[in-house]
C-alpha cells in the first residue's frame, strides 16, 4: 500500500529540486553571465567535480530511457519530465517522473 500522501511529497521534492540547485546557479549567472566556457571550466576544474556531474548525467539519461520506455508514463508527460530534467536536472526530474508513475502497474502494489 502507498502512504497517502506520497505524491504530495513528490511534488513538493520537484519543487525543491529545481529551487536549491538553482540557489546555487543564479549567483553564478548573476555573477558571470551565461559563460559556457567558464561553467564547463569550472565543473570540470578537478576530479571530484568531474564525477558529480558525470554523475548527474548517467543519471538523466537512465531517467530519459525510463521515462520513454513506455512502461511507466505516457509519451506527454516523458515530454515535461525531459523538459524539466534539462532545464533544472534530475533533482526536478525523477520526483516528477516518480509522481507520475505511480499510477503505472509497474508500481502498483499486490
Amino acid at each position: 500500500m502507498k502512504p497517502p500522501h506520497l505524491k504530495s511529497v513528490l511534488l513538493l521534492l520537484t519543487v525543491a529540486g529545481v529551487a536549491i540547485p538553482y540557489a546555487a546557479f543564479l549567483p553564478f549567472v548573476a555573477e558571470h553571465g551565461l559563460d559556457v566556457r567558464l561553467l564547463v571550466e569550472q565543473a570540470a576544474a578537478n576530479r571530484i567535480s568531474a564525477f558529480a556531474w558525470l554523475d548527474v548525467v548517467v543519471s538523466a539519461v537512465v531517467l530519459l530511457l525510463a521515462a520513454y520506455s513506455d512502461r511507466f508514463i505516457p509519451w506527454k508527460q516523458a515530454l515535461v519530465v525531459t523538459a524539466l530534467t534539462l532545464c533544472a536536472g534530475v533533482s526536478a526530474g525523477l520526483p516528477l517522473f516518480l509522481f507520475f508513475a505511480l499510477d503505472a502497474p509497474a508500481f502498483r502494489m499486490r
